[in-house]
């Protein structure tokens, strides 16, 4: 299983004045690094905590259909919306999984994509 990142956040969840401010920064000399320094502490803190901070489009990639009821979002939640469900058959040939048969389950702290077969 393999977590891609599609479209990367548009803004990180604290600003470059922000942290000016904090380390009592005035000049602009270091706004690379910091910027830098931001986007690694962003991403440290969403691996660390299994959760993603800024709305970004991401791109799951799975060998097969899970063995369970669902697939679950681990280190990709919260999950908005899921785009599509596709797949490939013993021909490779793609097919877009219809989405009547599952369920985007965006209320459990870890979010997953319910099966329809399993729906009660």
């Amino acid at each position: 299983m393999a977590l891609k990142i599609i479209t990367s956040p548009a803004v990180e969840p604290i600003t470059l004045e922000e942290v000016k401010q904090h380390l009592r920064i005035a000049g602009s000399d270091d706004d690379i690094i910091l910027l830098s320094m931001i986007k690694q502490a962003r991403e440290f803190c969403e691996d660390f905590q299994n959760k993603k901070y800024i709305t970004q489009t991401l791109e799951l990639v799975m060998d097969s259909f899970p063995g369970d009821n669902y697939i679950s979002f681990k280190n990709s939640s919260p999950v908005q919306s899921v785009e599509s469900i596709k797949y490939y058959d013993t021909s490779d040939q793609e097919f877009i999984f219809d989405p009547s048969n599952y369920i985007v389950d965006t209320d459990s702290f870890i979010n997953r994509i319910v099966l329809g077969y399993c729906r009660l």
